[in-house]
C-alpha cells in the first residue's frame, strides 16, 4: 500500500492557497483601515463666499453661527465641555498690531470666563510662506442649568490669528484640558484644510 511520507513537500496548489490567504488578510486589513479612517475623519464642507472662507469640519459635529462668528462647530458627543472650533472675523486697520487683538481678547475673556489665564503667545506656520500668531489659554467652564449638577471643567484653548488685508481671521479651538492632546489632531486637520 502507498503511504505518504510525513516530510513530503506541499503541493503547488497548497502553496498557492497559503499565499492567497496571506494576501487576502493584508488586503482586508487595508480595506478595513481605509473604511475606519473615512468614517472617523469624514468632513463636511462649509463655504462663506462673502468672507472668502472654505472650511472642512467633522461631519458629526453640530454647526452654528452664534456670537457673531462665521462658523462654530461643537462635538456634541462630549458629556461635559463640548470640544469647539470657531472662526471669527475681526477688523484690522493698518495702524493695529496683533498684540491689540490679543489684549482685546484677554480683556473680554477675563470678564466672561472664570479664571481665564494666558499660557503662551507664539508663532506657527500656516502655509509654506505664512505664519500666524497663536494664543494658548485656559479657563473654567460652568453650566448655568439649575437642573444639571455638573462639575466645572477646566478648558484649554488655542487661538490662531491670521492677518489678511484689513481683517484678522481668528480661529479658536477649545476643549476639556484632560482631552486636549487627544482632540488636537482634529484642530490640526481643520487648520490644514482651511482656505481663505
Amino acid at each position: 500500500m502507498f503511504q505518504l511520507d510525513s516530510q513530503s513537500e506541499t503541493t503547488r496548489t497548497q502553496r498557492f492557497s497559503h499565499y492567497f490567504a496571506i494576501a487576502y488578510c493584508v488586503i482586508a486589513f487595508f480595506i478595513g483601515a481605509n473604511l475606519r479612517d473615512s468614517t472617523l475623519f469624514a468632513a463636511t464642507v462649509y463655504q462663506d463666499t462673502e468672507v472668502g472662507i472654505t472650511a472642512y469640519y467633522p461631519t458629526n459635529w453640530l454647526f452654528s453661527t452664534r456670537d457673531g462668528s462665521v462658523l462654530t462647530v461643537e462635538d456634541t458627543r462630549r458629556l461635559a465641555f463640548k470640544t469647539t472650533i470657531q472662526i471669527r472675523i475681526v477688523p484690522f486697520s493698518p495702524g493695529m498690531s496683533v498684540r491689540n487683538i490679543i489684549d482685546t481678547l484677554s480683556i473680554e475673556r477675563q470678564i466672561s470666563r472664570p479664571f481665564y489665564k494666558v499660557l503662551s503667545i507664539g508663532q506657527r506656520p500656516i502655509r509654506a510662506t505664512e505664519t500666524a500668531t497663536t494664543l494658548d489659554y485656559t479657563y473654567v467652564a460652568t453650566v448655568d442649568d439649575p437642573f444639571l449638577q455638573i462639575v466645572p471643567s477646566v478648558v484649554q484653548g488655542e487661538d490662531v490669528i491670521i492677518i489678511r488685508r484689513n481683517q484678522a481671521i481668528l480661529i479658536s479651538f477649545m476643549t476639556d484640558a484632560d482631552t486636549y492632546t487627544q482632540d488636537y489632531p482634529v484642530f490640526e486637520r481643520f487648520i490644514s484644510s482651511l482656505e481663505y
